[in-house]
């Protein structure tokens, strides 16, 4: 999954330049309705889901399970997204660098407040591990892209060459990673009966569902273009589900398969949600596939 997230990356960058992260720096508004969105905003949101979800009878393990997604925001794999989209890449691989560095703080954070509410168990200890979470981030998500984005300075016509293949073979290569990552890696799906399914995935679908909506008509309130609340409604709405796994199962952090379940079920559909939320917002892509290619002799 490390590879190929990282190969993600690599390609992403083959497509960006120097000038799309100095616009952003320049206007950085989009950046914080982002961040206030991804970090405050949709853990108060999981929250609340989670508080009803208790209220029909789901378990305090499975209601931390809903939050612990919220606190884990989107890495490679809504960049991903959002390139597919024709979205912001710069302002999705920015945000997802930043919260990178804020989840090491945010997350124990977040889960203490979860297990505090739910398992009246707020002295439970979490803690992320700085260097290995800071050379992670860069091995993964920064060295790939910056990589990607020097290649493409010093070779552009390489560089436009593979882009287009790239962009069908980098959904195929994260589809198999992640059903990799779910049912063989963590072995976690193994352990989860269709009826821990039916009763969580109702919640973490409306967690998703809030998610992009809570950042598209953020956005939009804040009178940001079409391409950026695309990019935000991806980067807030979907999460990172393998970091909110090895949360969970990890006997370093909370060691409980149950609390994973939620991520599991998250990461079955969120990628086709998002790109259904995308084509719904933004049509014209859709008219551009079905429009027919005219040939030139």
């Amino acid at each position: 999954m490390p590879s190929v997230l990282a190969f993600i990356m690599f390609g992403m960058g083959l497509s960006l330049t120097a000038r799309d992260f100095k616009n952003i720096a320049l206007h950085p508004k989009s950046i914080f309705l982002g961040l206030f969105c991804q970090m405050l905003l949709l853990p108060l949101i999981a929250i609340l889901i989670a508080l009803a979800a208790g209220m029909i009878g789901l378990s305090p393990e499975l209601q931390v399970g809903i939050v612990l997604i919220a606190a884990c925001p989107g890495g490679a794999v809504s960049n991903l997204i959002t390139y597919l989209l024709e979205g912001n890449v710069a302002l999705s691989v920015s945000l997802t660098t930043i919260n990178s560095f804020l989840v090491i703080f945010s997350i124990p954070l977040t889960v203490s407040l979860a297990l505090m509410l739910f398992l009246d168990a707020g002295q439970t200890e979490i803690n992320l591990p700085f260097w290995d979470t800071l050379l992670q981030i860069l091995l993964i998500t920064v060295i790939p892209c910056v990589l990607g984005i020097y290649i493409q300075h010093k070779s552009p016509r390489w560089a436009q060459a593979v882009e287009k293949p790239l962009k069908y073979l980098m959904p195929v290569l994260l589809a198999l990673a992640m059903l990799g990552a779910i049912f063989w890696e963590n072995g976690d799906a193994k352990s989860v009966s269709v009826l821990d399914y039916a009763e969580v995935a109702i919640f973490v679908l409306i967690l998703n569902v809030a998610g992009m909506a809570l950042g598209f008509f953020a956005a939009k309130w804040q009178g940001l273009n079409k391409d950026n609340q695309i990019t935000i409604a991806i980067e807030v709405g979907l999460q990172n589900t393998g970091l909110a796994i090895t949360v969970a199962t990890s006997e370093l952090f909370l060691g409980s398969q149950t609390m994973a379940i939620p991520a599991s079920i998250y990461a079955l559909f969120t990628f086709f949600s998002a790109v259904i939320f995308g084509l719904i917002v933004k049509p014209e892509l859709i008219r551009n596939m079905l429009k027919p290619k005219k040939n030139i002799y």
